[in-house]
């Protein structure tokens, strides 16, 4: 209970670096977002109106206070642009990137960890050796190229699926594919790796000692043990798929957070950019401080210690 407590505290100051690193970063990049608003037209005295409406004309350090204080209350304060509050426009995006997360994370799983055992069985073999080429290209291909790659091919040469939008799983498998397969590539090196080392166990040769199927062995037995490790990075690569989808909800026009906070940065939109970030920020840290009791919990020398 103790260190569960510790690990808790602990990520109190990584959010508020977080925090700070992303006010500090975005007030400090050259522009003004008056000048959007408005338009360049806009004479001096209008521009200055709206600061001071937004608060933009008040010292950098009263507006990081305020932003603390606001964030802390649960105050994400306003829309720069739209004047909405940053936390319903969020909160209409979550659901989006939701989605498309966990359809990337369900296609990873479903490719990554059964390539990954039958790799293991025959290691070397035609299908190891194949597999590892394909996940070295996999982890090597960025975002940014898998997703105009997918278009071209499933849906301008040949039209499979749509380009763009969000609607029914149609419109959703490019994009998670998209996002899937550079971690699926990473659970079948994992998963084959972890498989290798588990049938070196003593009770791996017990096992096959009492005549049990080879199937019997690598799928009720081994994997059960091997897959204690790749629950780690599962959820580390949660945060990498959020992440992720800024770039391939930008690509695909998927309307999720990537899209409101790269609309955000291109307005200068202040409050949407840092609640944006600071909610991926705590997504993160959160999901991964799961991952290590999950961790804990199915991994008995852990529980144990």
């Amino acid at each position: 209970m103790k260190g569960l407590v510790n690990r808790l505290l602990a990520l109190i100051p990584v959010l508020i670096g977080v925090g700070t690193m992303t006010f500090l970063i975005i007030h400090l990049v050259p522009g003004d977002p008056t000048d959007l608003i408005l338009g360049d037209q806009a004479s001096v005295i209008e521009k200055e109106q709206l600061k001071q409406q937004l608060g933009l004309d008040k010292p950098l350090l009263t507006q990081f206070s305020t932003f603390w204080t606001n964030t802390l209350s649960g105050d994400l304060g306003q829309s720069v642009y739209s004047r909405k509050p940053v936390a319903q426009l969020i909160m209409s995006r979550i659901p989006a990137t939701l989605e498309l997360t966990l359809g990337a994370m369900l296609m990873a799983l479903l490719i990554g960890i059964p390539i990954g055992v039958i790799s293991s069985i025959k290691p070397f073999g035609f299908v190891d050796l194949t597999s590892s080429i394909t996940s070295i290209l996999g982890i090597s291909l960025p975002g940014i190229f898998l997703g105009p790659v997918l278009i071209y091919f499933f849906s301008i040469r040949n039209p499979i699926f749509p380009v763009s939008g969000r609607g029914d799983l149609s419109y959703l498998f490019l994009p998670a594919l998209s996002l899937a397969i550079p971690l699926s590539a990473i659970l079948v090196r994992m998963t084959r790796a972890s498989m290798l080392e588990v049938i070196k166990e003593d009770f791996i040769k017990v096992a096959r000692s009492k005549g049990l199927s080879k199937k019997t062995i690598f799928f009720k037995h081994a994997l059960r043990n091997a897959l204690i490790p790749v629950i780690t990075i599962v959820g580390l690569q949660v945060g990498t798929l959020l992440t992720g989808t800024v770039i391939t909800e930008t690509i695909f026009d998927w309307p999720g957070l990537g899209t409101l906070l790269i609309d955000a940065i291109k307005q200068r939109d202040y409050p949407i950019v840092q609640g944006c970030i600071l909610l991926i920020a705590v997504i993160y840290v959160g999901v991964n401080f799961i991952t290590d009791i999950l961790y804990q919990w199915a991994d008995p020398k852990m529980r144990a210690s």
